[in-house]
Parts: C-alpha cells; sequence; structure tokens
C-alpha cells in the first residue's frame, strides 16, 4: 500500500478505514471493489485517482473515471477537484485533462476522433432515449408496420409482433429490444435464422431499424458503444494508439455495466490491466 503525502492531509482522511485505504493506495494491476451503499464508494475512488497522480503513476490525460450519469459525473469532477485544492495540489496537474464522464460521452468522444474509420458521416446526430423513440415513430411502418409484423407478415390483427396492443408500446418494447440486442452484441442473423416467430420478425425490424439510423447519419446510445467496439475489434493500429494511451481506468457503479461495456473496457487498458471497478452487488 503506498499513499502519498499529501492525501494524508485531507480532513477527512482519518476517516478511511483500513479496506478504504487499500483501495487507495493500490495502484497497479486490477482491482474489484465490492461495497454497499453509504459507504464512500466514489470518494474512495477519486482519492485512488488523486493518489495515483501524485505518485507519479500516470498524468491526467492518462486516466479515465467512467460512472453512469452525467450528473454523478459532474459531481466526481466537483469532488475531486474540491479535493485537490483542499490538499493544495490542484496547481500541480491540469485535471481538466482527466476524463471523467459516462461511457457513453467517452465513446462519443473517440468516434469523433476516429469517425473516419468507421461508416459515419461527419456531423452525425446522436439519439438519447427519447429522441429513439421518435425516430422509431418517424419511421413505423417502415420498421414494424402498421397492423403486422415486419416486412409484411401478420401474426395476430391489432397486435404488433403477436405481443403488444398499441402503437406506444410496441415503439417501447422495440427499443428495448434493439438495445439489447446492441448491448448485448447479439447476431440479428441468429434472430432471424432462429425459427422463432418474435425472435425472427424482432431481428428482422432490427436489421430495418439499423438501415434506416445509418441511411439518416445516426446513431442511439447503444450504437455509440457497438461502433467503439468494432472500431477497436477491426482497426489494430487504432486499437493500440487508443489503449496506449490509457494508463488507469476507475469505474464506479460498475453494477450497472452491460456485456459491450464490460468488453470496451477491457480492450481499453489492455496495454497495462489497471483497472478498478467499484460495484454494489445488492443494486445488481
Amino acid at each position: 500500500m503506498n499513499i502519498a503525502p499529501a492525501i494524508r492531509k485531507l480532513s477527512d482522511y482519518p476517516k478511511l478505514n483500513q479496506d478504504q485505504l487499500e483501495v487507495i493506495g493500490h495502484t497497479d494491476g486490477p482491482l474489484l471493489v465490492i461495497a454497499g451503499p453509504g459507504t464512500g464508494k466514489t470518494f474512495v475512488i477519486i482519492l485512488r485517482a488523486l493518489n495515483t497522480l501524485l505518485l507519479g503513476k500516470a498524468e491526467p490525460r492518462e486516466m479515465v473515471l467512467c460512472t453512469f450519469t452525467e450528473k454523478a459525473a459532474f459531481e466526481m469532477r466537483d469532488r475531486l477537484n474540491a479535493a485537490a485544492r483542499e490538499i493544495k495540489v490542484d496547481d500541480d496537474f491540469d485535471l481538466s485533462e482527466l476524463h471523467i464522464s459516462t461511457i457513453h460521452s467517452l465513446c462519443n468522444t473517440l468516434l469523433r476522433k476516429y469517425r473516419h474509420k468507421t461508416s459515419l458521416g461527419h456531423n452525425y446526430e446522436t439519439l438519447d432515449d427519447l429522441t429513439q423513440i421518435l425516430f422509431i415513430l418517424e419511421h413505423f411502418d417502415e420498421i414494424i408496420g402498421d397492423d403486422y409484423g415486419v416486412l409484411g407478415v401478420q401474426y395476430q390483427k391489432g397486435r404488433y409482433f403477436s405481443r403488444w396492443d398499441s402503437k406506444r408500446r410496441a415503439i417501447e418494447g422495440a427499443k428495448e429490444y434493439f438495445n439489447k440486442i446492441t448491448e448485448e452484441l447479439i447476431d440479428s442473423e441468429q434472430l432471424i435464422l432462429s425459427g422463432d416467430r418474435f425472435l425472427s420478425a424482432i431481428g428482422r425490424a432490427y436489421r430495418a431499424y439499423q438501415t434506416c439510423l445509418f441511411n439518416e447519419n445516426r446513431v442511439d446510445f447503444a450504437h455509440l458503444q457497438s461502433l467503439v467496439y468494432n472500431l477497436l475489434l477491426n482497426e489494430p493500429d487504432v486499437a493500440d494508439e487508443i489503449a496506449s494511451s490509457i494508463r488507469y481506468i476507475l469505474i464506479d457503479e460498475y453494477q450497472d455495466t452491460n456485456y459491450i461495456q464490460e468488453q470496451l473496457l477491457l480492450k481499453l487498458i489492455s496495454h497495462t490491466n489497471n483497472i478498478c471497478v467499484v460495484g454494489d452487488d445488492d443494486q445488481s
């Protein structure tokens, strides 16, 4: 356990228990931290990041801190800056170079830089939850169809995919399935050929949705991640360049990650394996 002298000057330092100190002082290799609510998980991540910088293990630009809402990311940066000011090290580093964000935002940053290596055009638009629903509504006939399953295959009159009894529910349900297919890296072709009527229809609808999405140079949050994942998978030079620029990744609320996010994080930190994830198994 190696803790920089400046960290010990924090007014809250005496309140830290041995387990928290072990996390803060662990600076090399992977680390999984499981703790319940109200145990100071986020504060410990912040101190671990500061400690890593103070020990000279990395520059701010080489460190990524992720959480799962924009509000939480803002609060994390605010608390980190406050801690740095308290121990008077805020002038020692350019903390604005620390990448503190959601995983979606991190993926968007990478896509903006390497867009030319993807199928996206200039000035692509990212759909949030609401605009994704509106997009499916706008292209409803192409993706789902009126009173019919996709591609004009009728199932049960008045019920979309033989499951949802209103257009609104069909849109909301399809959106959830589309995101799950993307986030779990499910092959839509396997769904189409599954022999299951519903899964086959969802697979075809997903493919139609993707076509509409990319034809209009748009991406949803799930596709932000899948595009970066495919970029890392299919462009070794890009993957190497990105991974070599990141020495540490720290993830708060890790229990909220999905499959593609886990795979992304492992690829991003493949050069050093310096990844620390903090979660609450009671909330998973």
